[in-house]
C-alpha cells in the first residue's frame, strides 16, 4: 500500500521533482527505486543496464556487456561504472562496459545525413590518458569504429551484449556501429536494451528519419529482416520522462534464448489480478 501511495504522488510533478532531487544518487536506496523514480544523473543508461541485468537474471546469464558508441570525455562511462557495481551487488549480475570513440572527436561529415549543419569535425575529443587514469576495469577502444570494432570483438570473446548506447552524432557512424549486429546472435542478449542520444533535439538540429542517428536506424531495419530496433512503447505515456523518446529495444529473432519464457512472478501477479473471484 505504501508504494503505490509513494507512486501516486510521484506523478504529481512538484513532489516527483522533490524526491528525485532528495535521493539522486543516494548509495543507500535501493538502486532499483532509482531507477524508477529517475534520480540519477544518467536515468536512460541506468534503465537499459538495470533491464539488461534483470532479462540476464531471468535466462541464467551471469555477466553481461554494455556497450558506448561515442565516449568523448567520459563522463558517462565513469558514470556507468557506478552502476554497474550496484548492479552487480542487487542483482548478482556483472557488467563488462566497452566504450568506443575515435579519440579525436567526430570525424568528417560525409554528407549532408551527417547533419554538417550541427556537426562538424574534431567536436567532442578526449583526453584519453586522463580518462584512463580515472576508470575502473572498462576497455575504452580507441579509432574510428568501422575500423577496431570487428578486431576488438573477434579477439576478446565479451560476455553477451544487453545494452548499448549510441552517441555517435552522425549518420554514417551510426550506420558504421550498427554493424555490430553482424556478430553471431549469441554475442547478445536475445532482447537488447539500446539508447539513442540524437533522437530529440532542438529547433536547430530538427533530428528525423531522413537524417542522423534515426536514418541510420531506419535504413538497418529495412536491410535486416531477423534483427529489429524499434522505439519502446512501455515508457511513451509517461509524459514526466524526458527521456523516453531515446530508448529502443533491438530484438534479435534467430536467438536460441529469443522465445526462452521470462513471464515469472509478474505473470503469475497478472494471473492471480485477471482471476473471476466466486
Amino acid at each position: 500500500m505504501i508504494r503505490n501511495i509513494l507512486k501516486s504522488l510521484y506523478m504529481g510533478s512538484v513532489f516527483r521533482d522533490l524526491l528525485k532531487l532528495c535521493l539522486n544518487e543516494r548509495s543507500w536506496v535501493p538502486f532499483h527505486y532509482l531507477v524508477t523514480i529517475q534520480a540519477l544523473s544518467r536515468p536512460a543508461h541506468a534503465y537499459c543496464m538495470w533491464y539488461a541485468a534483470d532479462l540476464a537474471l531471468r535466462l541464467g546469464i551471469k555477466e553481461i556487456s554494455a556497450i558506448e558508441f561515442g565516449v568523448a570525455g567520459g563522463n558517462t562511462l565513469r558514470i556507468l561504472e557506478r552502476y554497474a557495481k550496484r548492479i552487480k551487488k542487487t542483482t548478482g549480475i556483472s557488467i563488462h562496459l566497452i566504450g568506443f570513440d575515435t579519440g579525436e572527436g567526430l570525424p568528417t561529415p560525409e554528407g549532408e545525413a551527417d547533419l554538417p549543419y550541427w556537426f562538424a569535425s574534431g567536436q567532442y575529443p578526449m583526453d584519453e590518458s586522463k580518462l584512463r587514469e580515472v576508470l575502473h576495469g572498462s576497455d575504452v577502444v580507441i579509432g574510428n569504429v568501422n575500423q577496431t570494432m570487428e578486431s576488438y570483438l573477434f579477439s576478446k570473446h565479451i560476455p553477451p551484449i544487453g545494452a548499448m548506447f549510441f552517441d555517435v552524432d552522425l549518420f554514417s557512424s551510426t550506420r558504421d556501429c550498427l554493424t555490430i549486429f553482424k556478430q553471431p546472435a549469441e554475442q547478445f542478449l536475445p532482447r537488447v536494451f539500446t539508447y539513442i542520444d540524437d533522437a530529440v533535439g532542438s529547433h536547430l538540429e530538427l533530428y528525423g528519419e531522413f537524417n542522423g542517428a534515426l536514418m541510420a536506424l531506419d535504413e538497418f531495419n529495412k536491410l535486416n529482416t531477423r534483427i529489429k530496433i524499434h522505439m519502446n512503447r512501455n515508457l511513451l505515456p509517461q509524459y514526466f520522462n524526458r527521456w523516453r523518446y531515446n530508448v529502443y529495444y533491438a530484438h534479435l529473432f534467430d536467438h536460441p534464448l529469443y522465445t526462452r519464457y521470462i513471464g515469472g512472478k509478474e505473470k503469475e501477479n497478472e494471473q492471480r489480478f485477471l482471476r473471476l473471484d466466486l
